[in-house]
C-alpha cells in the first residue's frame, strides 16, 4: 500500500463519492483550498472545468481527476517542505 492509498483509506475508506459533514469531497476529502491549489476551482470557488470537472457531482464521479489532483497536491506540498528545509523529515 502506498501513501496515497493510505490517505484515501483514512479519509474516505477509499470512496471517490464520499462527502463529509463539512463538505470535503472525494476519496482524499478535498476542500475548497485544495481544489483551488490544484486548479479545479478558481479563487472565488467556482469550478474551472479542468479535466472536464464543472461541478461537485462531476468531481465525485471523476476518479482520474481526483488522482491527478492528489498527485499535484502532494508535489506542491513536497516543494513547500523542501523550500523551508523540512524535506529531511519526509
Amino acid at each position: 500500500m502506498n501513501i496515497k492509498d493510505i490517505i484515501g483509506q483514512r479519509e474516505s475508506n477509499g470512496d471517490y463519492s464520499a462527502v463529509n459533514s463539512l463538505g470535503y469531497a472525494g476519496k482524499y476529502q478535498f476542500g475548497k483550498m485544495a481544489l483551488i491549489d490544484t486548479g479545479y476551482k478558481d479563487s472565488d470557488g467556482n469550478w474551472t472545468g479542468k479535466d472536464g470537472v464543472t461541478s461537485k457531482e462531476q468531481w465525485l464521479a471523476n476518479h482520474d481527476a481526483q488522482e491527478k489532483a492528489m498527485d499535484e497536491l502532494m508535489r506542491r506540498n513536497t516543494r513547500a517542505l523542501s523550500h523551508f528545509g523540512l524535506d529531511e523529515f519526509i
